[in-house]
């Protein structure tokens, strides 16, 4: 009876053990990580998740807001980029960097292009035209309904408009970053100067990559919607979320997912 009763004492010891440590780890999860995304009004800390984003590679660094930081800064996200809105709301608490003596660290974009991303800021100047997506979105209405005929023209025309504004940008003194990433796209769309059908949808990745990167970065001016063709592992901007994948055309033309939209000037991942 006593080796029971010492065993059943011992099982007891080791279940409220087990069980103070449980509830202790727990409380500690609760105040960093409970409020996925927002800020402890109690603690004035929080921490982000990492990412899973296919765009990015980078971890999500961690968000830390002071008590006096929280309140009224629900439009912070609205001029954050793509990379910031991954951080969720609690950039937004923090004031996206905007707040005087913050100490916000934003989440950092995997792009090399990362300048806007890296400060929470979209560029103020620079945004993507609608002058340069309309030849764009031609292009890929061409190549998702099989046609080549018509690509060069338009590619003539993303280049030139693309060049309109490297100048205005130029003039305005904008970062060499972004005249970096505008030149990526001139070169991309110098390349869909093709009659084959083929080589103009091989040439239409990297131009998409480059568009997509840009509009990451400084905005846009237009709204649109991307989509990731995991056959094709490549991503392509369209005007609607009626899928016409120009990769494989009639082959696959609904081959695709959704992976984000433009939302007032700026990306935003889903």
């Amino acid at each position: 009876m006593k080796s029971r009763k010492f065993m059943f004492l011992l099982l007891a010891t080791a279940i409220l053990f087990l069980a103070a440590v449980s509830v202790s780890l727990w409380a500690d999860y609760w105040k960093a990580c409970g409020m996925r995304g927002s800020c402890g009004a109690k603690e004035g800390t929080c921490m982000t998740h990492r990412s899973s984003s296919e765009s990015t590679s980078a971890p999500v660094r961690v968000i830390a807001c002071s008590a006096g930081e929280m309140g009224s800064s629900n439009g912070a996200t609205s001029s954050a980029t793509g990379a910031l809105s991954q951080a969720g709301s609690c950039a937004s608490m923090c004031g996206a960097g905007k707040q005087s003596g913050d100490n916000c660290a934003m989440h950092e974009s995997s792009s090399k292009h990362s300048a806007a991303a890296k400060t929470g800021r979209v560029a103020e100047i620079g945004k993507l035209p609608a002058d340069i997506f309309k030849p764009y979105f031609g292009m890929r209405n061409l190549l998702a309904s099989d046609k080549v005929k018509g690509v060069d023209k338009l590619s003539a025309s993303l280049v030139k408009e693309s060049n309109k504004l490297e100048k205005s940008l130029v003039k305005a003194k904008a970062p060499s970053e972004q005249l970096d990433a505008l030149k990526e796209i001139e070169s991309a769309a110098a390349a869909m100067k093709t009659d084959n059908l083929s080589s103009a949808r091989e040439s239409f990745g990297p131009l998409s990559r480059s568009v997509l990167a840009y509009v990451k970065d400084y905005g846009s001016d237009v709204g649109a919607y991307s989509f990731y063709c995991d056959m094709a592992k490549e991503s392509w901007l369209q005007e609607s979320t009626n899928k016409g994948n120009p990769y494989y055309g009639s082959q696959m033309l609904k081959c695709g997912a959704l992976s984000g939209h433009i939302e007032k000037g700026q990306y935003v991942s889903n």
